[in-house]
């Protein structure tokens, strides 16, 4: 059994607006981006970023959603930094571009954004558009730990399993799986699961392995439901019964 080891990056911001269908009157084009022009409205700008570029009642154009985040990100605009990120992280509408969407994930995170925070984390890791730097990653994963991001959380916890950037440290990754699981995310479920069949940080415990694997597999991973099958066969009667009763009562924290 291996531990799966994942860095994830995650795309755009959306902002909060008052939920609408493209058939409703009072959502029309030419009135927001009239108001975009005229009062300079960040959250219509926003908008209209947003639109041109998934085509929600407009025709999708990378361009026109770039014009409008631009116009935003100059009035300060976290979300609308973080997004000019993505669309050269993803190349639409640009050339792709790792260096200039760390640079605009950057001044995003600076400002408090979580999800670039984590963006920042993944490039530091793997040095996407900046130069590899293991403390600058784990930094930041720490920022968007703070705010509660699962992700980070698992990633904190990945580094410490592999001794990456701090010292192997199987009591820290422990911790930082266990958080990430108490959101149900399943890959910190999988990896609590190897560490209990590997005897990593704790005795070896089948029932415990059991457990995780199946809260992951839960979740829809599949490679957990077949280890969580693999060890079954290794358990007894009674294991199984106290896994199951385990799986059962257990709660995120």
């Amino acid at each position: 059994m291996k531990n799966r080891y994942i860095f994830i990056i995650l795309f755009l911001i959306l902002i909060m607006l008052p939920k609408v269908t493209w058939s409703d009157d009072s959502v029309n084009i030419n009135n927001i981006i009239e108001s975009a022009k005229r009062n300079g409205e960040i959250e219509s700008q926003i908008f209209l970023g947003l639109m041109f570029y998934n085509g929600n009642g407009v025709s999708r154009n990378y361009e026109e959603a770039m014009k409008w985040f631009r116009k935003a990100a100059e009035q300060g605009s976290a979300k609308a930094q973080a997004n000019i990120g993505v669309i050269y992280y993803e190349g639409n509408g640009v050339p792709q571009d790792y260096s200039e969407a760390a640079k605009w994930y950057l001044k995003a995170a600076e400002q408090g954004i979580a999800i670039a925070q984590l963006n920042m984390g993944v490039f530091y890791y793997q040095g996407l558009g900046v130069t590899q730097n293991y403390s600058e990653a784990m930094r930041w994963y720490r920022k968007a730990a703070e705010q509660g991001i699962d992700t980070a959380e698992l990633n904190i916890g990945v580094m410490y399993h592999k001794g990456i950037g701090v010292p192997q440290n199987f009591s820290e990754t422990l911790k930082w799986y266990r958080r990430a699981a108490n959101k149900m995310n399943k890959e910190a479920l999988y990896n609590l699961g190897t560490m209990y069949s590997k005897s990593e940080g704790v005795p070896q415990d089948y029932i415990q392995a059991h457990k995780w694997f199946t809260l992951a597999a839960n979740q829809g991973d599949r490679l957990a439901e077949e280890y969580r099958d693999q060890i079954k066969m290794l358990m007894s009667s009674t294991q199984r019964a106290e896994s199951h009763k385990l799986v059962t009562a257990w709660t995120p924290e």
